[in-house]
């Protein structure tokens, strides 16, 4: 059943399936086998739809898992706006995320040249403490400038933000219209905050979390 819908979709991917005892079994195996391409895999993609409590937690235990065993890490919280007009992919970048930041970016690159995306523009918001914003710019922008980011400046736009209540602010303020946004996330952080990590930003836009190992 899951081939057919998936040769009916069009969608160009591979499935298969494991039977396994639990998930985190399963995913412990699928992890250690070799892509379709016979290299080995470097990243895990989760999904989960709103708030649905026991799902969340599987992936949160999914995210520790393979982060710890030195994956890439991504989390795409799915929505009814199911990538809008696919139109506008907003990358949001911390002072967290010099870890994250190029995987971001790289991700962003690879979905815009999906055939359904293919009209998107990124723009890259990047939030840095008031007090450090210039000293951040100044780094974001010599990063840019030897090309350890692959992104044009013209692209970039520096905010202040001070605290996570203005940054919720800022997203809900210059996000309002993305049809998916990107945003990078730390395993401490995820450790600590559990579940809440995903849910606390109340959009209603599609968000995929990263976080490169």
């Amino acid at each position: 059943r899951l081939i057919s819908q998936t040769e009916a979709s069009g969608a160009g991917i591979f499935v298969d399936t494991m039977i396994s005892p639990s998930f985190t079994t399963a995913l412990a195996q699928a992890i250690q086998m070799p892509g379709v391409s016979g290299l080995d895999n470097n990243s895990v993609l989760f999904e989960f739809y709103g708030n649905q409590g026991g799902e969340l937690e599987e992936v949160v235990a999914g995210c520790t898992l393979a982060g710890g065993l030195g994956y890439n890490v991504a989390v795409l919280s799915s929505s009814q706006h199911n990538f809008g007009y696919k139109r506008k992919l907003h990358v949001w970048l911390t002072r967290d995320d010099e870890l994250n930041e190029n995987l971001m970016i790289l991700l962003a690159y690879i979905i815009l040249g999906h055939p359904d995306w293919k009209h998107a523009a990124i723009t890259i918001f990047a939030t840095f403490p008031s007090h450090e914003l210039t000293t951040h710019v100044e780094k974001l922008n010599h990063r840019i400038a030897t090309g350890r980011l692959p992104i044009p400046a013209r692209n970039v736009q520096a905010l202040p933000s001070d605290d996570a209540s203005s940054f919720h602010t800022l997203m809900s303020t210059y996000s309002r219209d993305a049809d998916l946004i990107l945003l990078g996330f730390q395993q401490d952080v995820l450790k600590n905050k559990g579940t809440q990590l995903f849910t606390e930003l109340d959009l209603g836009k599609d968000i995929l979390f990263v976080n490169a190992n």
